[in-house]
């Protein structure tokens, strides 16, 4: 199924998912598995570890090998094939998404897959996560959930890395030049120019790359900064506005709102011990 990668980013950054458990598995050469389905309410990240199969969920097939990582969803019909000479071994992941927030997020509900350019490491985390989870007790818990995150992260930053192109470097050069350049007076239009690309074009790649327009991640850049101001300083709202290149601090304070839900007296108020 074809799942952009920055939805993926996307669901796994705003989900409250949570790591429910792991178990690792071996399927002969040319065996194979068939007659069951995923588990009830949770999902799961499959990972290669070792060899290659065909695997199906709900009848798509993934050839999965080393460097390809499948998402399952609930509830999906499961049928595997060994397909190299080597056993297949694998490890299922699976976590949870409170089920308020699962119709909120249509990836819960699908399969789809992911090509990485860090298997190695990856796997590494997986065998530390596999010891973690089979010690009991709390400490042993908080190992394994931090472990899932970092496994999470190192999925999609590799899968970001074998994606990249020419217009992604371009783009995270100019990722670079916003973080350096936020607080000045500079146009989406003047960014591109700078990078040799027509505004449209430039908008385009950028949002494919960030999940954002430049606007808006320029806008949250400021918002997120003017945070730390109102937390950690005494400046007036008016002074924070200016040093973040807003001549009008009433247009900040909308902007403000718009993006932080309360006015920035109200945070600043808020954020007081």
């Amino acid at each position: 199924m074809e799942t952009s990668l920055n939805e993926i980013i996307d669901y796994y950054a705003k989900s409250s998912f949570s790591f429910a458990n792991i178990f690792a598995a071996n399927l002969e050469p040319g065996k194979k598995d068939s007659g069951r389905r995923t588990a009830p309410g949770m999902c799961g990240l499959i990972i290669p570890l070792q060899g290659g199969a065909v695997f199906k969920l709900n009848n798509e097939s993934y050839d999965m090998k080393l460097g390809t990582i499948v998402h399952a969803g609930p509830q999906m019909n499961i049928k595997v094939e060994a397909t190299e000479k080597e056993s297949w071994r694998y490890a299922v992941l699976h976590y949870e998404v409170p089920a308020k927030e699962q119709d909120r997020f249509p990836l819960y509900h699908q399969h789809f897959s992911l090509k990485v350019d860090n298997q190695a490491r990856i796997n590494r985390y997986v065998d530390q996560l596999l010891k973690a989870y089979s010690i009991p007790g709390s400490l042993s818990a908080i190992t394994a959930k931090t472990l899932f995150l970092q496994i999470v992260e190192e999925l999609v930053l590799g899968a970001k890395r074998y994606t990249k192109s020419d217009k992604d470097k371009i783009i995270e050069q100019a990722v670079d030049y916003i973080h350096n350049h936020y607080t000045e007076k500079i146009s989406v239009t003047e960014i591109a120019e700078h990078f040799n690309l027509d505004r449209r074009r430039f908008s385009e790649i950028f949002e494919r790359h960030t999940g954002l327009n430049p606007s808006n991640y320029m806008i949250e850049l400021k918002i997120k900064e003017a945070k730390e101001m109102l937390r950690l300083s005494k400046l007036s709202i008016a002074t924070v506005a200016f040093q973040l290149g807003y001549d009008d601090p009433f247009y900040f304070s909308r902007i403000f709102k718009k993006y932080a839900g309360v006015s920035p007296s109200t945070f600043r108020r808020n954020m007081q011990f």
